[in-house]
């Protein structure tokens, strides 16, 4: 990319730190250092420092197994500030705070946007063997709990173009790569009102979702607890789908007395 032409007003390194950003922004997935010093044509050793310096910043995060990045927690902070739904989360993080102290896992709350679900707040375990929560994350809506709960509750159509727009990638052995089956583990979670996930997108963590509705019967939110599978076994998922969709109940109350 030539910054030659810019304006001499403007400051080089900061421009190109907000070209990072909007790479990572428009990505639908984590990138490489070495793909986006590509795809932005930065030399090595400016696109390592830019992006240490974001990540310091929590601009960007980085994923410690891959070691590729994403856009981190502050820059969606920021964007919950300017959005209108910024006191309804934060008037619901006493709820996820209660869960992660009853069952000391990490909790979340997740909004669809598109193909994907979006973690826009959460409470993370104190285990050092966790599931570690990542603000801002994007993840697919066929093979995560906090996914399916949102999936499940769409029409046939929608489901079809979602599906038709990201395919169904195995990432892992229990992933569901057939549709047939994607619609029956869909009906069974709105017979159940729950959806599981077990180790279908992340190697060794299981999850459990419910949605939380809005005053149309709409699914606005999803209401996760993630965690290793050492943990977060058949007898633990029995206890927390009770008490999840209390807590859902309440979020619930939560989102019709906030004022917008």
């Amino acid at each position: 990319m030539n910054l030659k032409t810019e304006d001499s007003g403007t400051i080089k390194s900061l421009r190109k730190g907000i070209i990072l950003l909007k790479k990572l922004l428009n990505s639908d997935d984590e990138i490489s250092i070495g793909e986006l010093q590509k795809e932005v044509g930065f030399s090595q050793s400016t696109t390592h420092h830019l992006l240490k310096t974001l990540k310091i910043e929590g601009f960007v995060s980085q994923n410690t197994v891959t070691k590729k990045y994403t856009i981190g927690p502050e820059l969606f902070n920021i964007w919950l500030q300017q959005n209108k739904l910024y006191r309804y989360f934060y008037r619901s993080f006493p709820v996820l705070e209660d869960i992660e102290s009853r069952f000391e896992e990490t909790t979340t709350l997740s909004i669809r946007r598109e193909h994907e679900a979006i973690v826009v707040i959460g409470k993370e375990s104190h285990h050092t063997l966790k599931a570690s929560l990542r603000i801002g994350r994007r993840i697919p809506l066929y093979c995560t709990a906090a996914g399916k709960a949102f999936l499940a509750y769409l029409d046939r159509e929608t489901i079809n173009q979602i599906i038709y727009r990201t395919g169904l990638h195995k990432y892992l052995p229990n992933t569901i790569t057939l549709p047939d089956k994607l619609f029956e583990e869909l009906e069974a979670i709105k017979q159940r009102g729950v959806a599981i996930e077990l180790e279908e997108f992340e190697d060794m963590i299981n999850a459990v979702s419910v949605p939380i509705f809005n005053d149309y019967d709409e699914v606005v939110l999803t209401l996760t607890v993630i965690a290793p599978i050492t943990r977060l076994n058949d007898k633990k998922i029995a206890a927390v789908i009770p008490y999840l969709k209390e807590k859902a109940k309440e979020i619930e109350d939560v989102f019709t007395t906030t004022e917008f």
